[in-house]
């Protein structure tokens, strides 16, 4: 007795269910991204920071407030993270909230001078940024420092985004064994493009639209929980 016999559509439907392909979450999983994209968002920040300006001559003072900042914010939006520093801002004698503080300095075409301002200045041009005093002289500064976050962002992962371990070798046995991969993840566009770049990914995601599907890009409203 061989059973009943399959039809061809049952037949096809039995095949892609046992296929297999890969979704790839992008940071921190194929590439190392996070620590870049931190140390972009406390220098961005640091300017605005009142409890920063006694450290502004003290460069080991800064790293370590860095490395606390990093401790308590990664993994959090950028958003988020400029919503604390206002309230400290507020705090500290009603200082003018980020952004406005930052449209200030746009229509002045200059960035407030300070110390600390000075030695974030030093620190962007470490991690090959344009320095804010040069941004805002040009007057080439974005709108928004949200917007100049996400510009220093991309710059800095540009040159500094590298592979996790293993992982160029595991996505090489992918293509060996047939299997197909793409990334799904919630960063948004250019960052993640690139990163692969950076990463030398670019063969096996030759596509931004086909192998790359962000969830803050590629739907209006962005989404950015699992289905």
């Amino acid at each position: 007795n061989t059973g009943p016999k399959l039809s061809a559509a049952q037949t096809e439907a039995m095949s892609s269910m046992l296929s297999v392909g890969v979704l790839f979450d992008f940071d921190g999983t194929l590439g190392d991204t996070e620590a870049p994209a931190m140390d972009v968002a406390f220098w961005e920040l640091a300017p605005f920071m009142p409890s920063l300006e006694r450290l502004a001559t003290d460069p080991a003072g800064l790293d370590a407030a860095r490395d606390a900042f990093v401790v308590e914010n990664a993994g959090k939006a950028f958003e988020f993270m400029l919503e604390k520093v206002d309230a400290e801002r507020a705090a500290s004698g009603g200082l003018l909230p980020i952004e406005q503080a930052w449209a200030r300095d746009l229509a002045a075409c200059a960035l407030t001078a300070s110390p600390l301002a000075a030695a974030v200045d030093t620190q962007r041009a470490k991690l090959g940024l344009k320095t804010l005093a040069d941004i805002f002289s040009a007057s080439a500064a974005e709108p928004t420092l949200l917007a100049q976050q996400k510009a220093d962002t991309n710059a800095r992962l540009a040159i500094a985004a590298t592979p996790t371990p293993n992982t160029p070798a595991a996505l090489e046995a992918l293509v060996k064994a047939s299997v197909p991969f793409v990334i799904a993840t919630t960063s948004g566009k250019p960052r993640v493009p690139i990163c692969v770049d950076a990463c030398g990914f670019r063969a096996h995601f030759p596509s931004d639209d086909a192998n790359i599907h962000s969830g803050e890009s590629d739907f209006d409203p962005p989404r950015f929980k699992p289905a």
